[in-house]
């Protein structure tokens, strides 16, 4: 380039004056990185861009506290939905990705439309500098974003959006889902004290009646060993005969069919009288008569049986070549597993998800090294029955053996609504109960 310049030089020697003839061998070109610009004209704006650069990061902070405040008074309006989620059953931490995620969405909206405004800015300059002259291009800069301004953008983004959404996210979800939920928003919009009106107030006690509701479940498992003649299961049919007036039926939600399971749903007055009918097919043993409390769409778990204790022997040898032996303790439960859990609908029915679970030891197996494993029979069921109270489920059919004899394992489930008047009589049956 030092050569086409003397070169050019060369070409208008005759233009030169005599002074310009001395200067020209000292005439040559230097090369500097363009990466910063040119360098009279950094001299002359690098103070005003910093101090430009310092203005937007305030500005920057100014509208990310705007915004967090936006979205903090935004989740303190939706304190009753988020209440109610809970309510319901949602995680603390999925509503807390939810307002999170919205936040980061925003942000990042707002660094793309940054990112068109600055272009259209930096273009706008650069116009200003550098005039157009006739027709020489006047803007020797490229103003077209790079891939490090491109990824700076979205790190700053992604950053502000996460560090002024997360306190938000976070205080949206410390709520009372049992006073929180009976927030009653007025014509406005605006929250009040639920007993500013009598119809306000009478509205605020059904949801917080309705949120606390519980159903007391008083079970009982009968175990039948079955005479021969019924080795197939309970006719239920003849049952009903032999009954009498003790047991009516109030729905029947899965028929009897031979040794499938048996759903069904009974009046009964007279337990003793059910029992005596029971008696009549085989030999009746009442294994337990839990009683429960459970609250409103809350599962309620009851166990009868036995826990059965084995070992596991593990082997592993260490840097000096020893055999070391671990024996650990396993426990498992033989007997009855029941889930239920409870729904209370608005005009006083009981749904009611059961799920039985009987566990059986029939055997052993045992390992090369000498531990005994047991070996189980299971039989479950999953049932879903609508009832009303006081009325009682019956779920039969889970057959098994015991001294070569068949059996059929019954389960009765009755379930009243507690209301505060009935309240301290579940507490007394649930103290009886635990009592025996």
């Amino acid at each position: 380039m030092r050569v086409e310049l003397k070169q050019w030089l060369r070409s208008h020697w005759g233009d030169m004056t005599a002074n310009d003839h001395a200067l020209f061998p000292q005439q040559t070109l230097y090369l500097q990185p363009g990466g910063a610009g040119i360098a009279s004209m950094r001299g002359q704006y690098e103070q005003w861009l910093q101090i430009l650069m310092m203005v937007s990061g305030l500005v920057l902070l100014i509208v990310c506290a705007n915004i967090a405040n936006l979205i903090l008074v935004r989740g303190m309006e939706r304190r009753q939905q988020i209440s109610l989620s809970m309510a319901l059953g949602a995680q603390a931490p999925r509503l807390v990705r939810q307002s999170l995620t919205e936040s980061i969405l925003l942000s990042l909206l707002g660094g793309a439309a940054g990112l068109v405004i600055a272009f259209a800015g930096t273009r706008l300059i650069l116009h200003f500098a550098f005039p157009r002259v006739g027709d020489m291009a006047g803007v020797p800069i490229s103003a077209s974003p790079s891939m490090p301004v491109l990824l700076f953008a979205f790190g700053v983004s992604l950053i502000a959006g996460a560090a002024f959404g997360i306190a938000p996210a976070w205080m949206a979800t410390r709520v009372d889902p049992s006073r929180d939920v009976i927030t009653i928003p007025n014509a406005r919009g605006s929250s009040f004290d639920p007993s500013a009106t009598p119809i306000e107030g009478a509205t605020a006690d059904t949801l917080q009646s309705r949120a606390t509701r519980q159903v007391s479940i008083q079970a009982r498992v009968i175990e039948v060993e079955l005479n021969d003649e019924f080795s197939s299961g309970i006719d239920w049919t003849l049952l009903m005969r032999r009954a009498g007036g003790s047991v009516s039926l109030a729905q029947e939600v899965l028929p009897s069919g031979g040794s499938r399971p048996f759903t069904a749903v009974l009046n009964i007055k007279d337990f003793p009288g059910l029992l005596t009918a029971l008696g009549a097919q085989g030999r009746a043993n009442v294994m337990a008569t839990p009683h429960v409390n459970a609250l409103n769409n809350e599962p309620a778990i009851m166990r009868v049986g036995t826990q059965d204790v084995f070992f596991r022997t593990t082997s592993q040898v260490d840097a000096a070549g020893r055999t070391l032996h671990t024996v650990e303790p396993l426990a498992v439960v033989e007997g009855v597993l029941l889930g239920v859990t409870p729904q209370i609908s608005g005009d006083g029915m009981i749904t009611l998800s059961i799920t039985p679970s009987l566990t059986e030891r029939t055997g052993q197996a045992v390992s090369r090294f000498g531990d005994a494993v047991p070996i189980l029979r299971i039989r479950e069921a999953d049932t879903l029955v609508r009832v009303r109270e006081n009325e009682t489920v019956v779920i039969a059919g889970l057959m098994g053996t015991r001294a070569k004899r068949k059996t059929d394992l019954v389960i009765l489930l009755t379930s009243t609504i507690v209301t505060p008047a009935r309240a301290p009589l579940a507490s007394a049956r649930a103290g009886a109960s635990l009592s025996e």
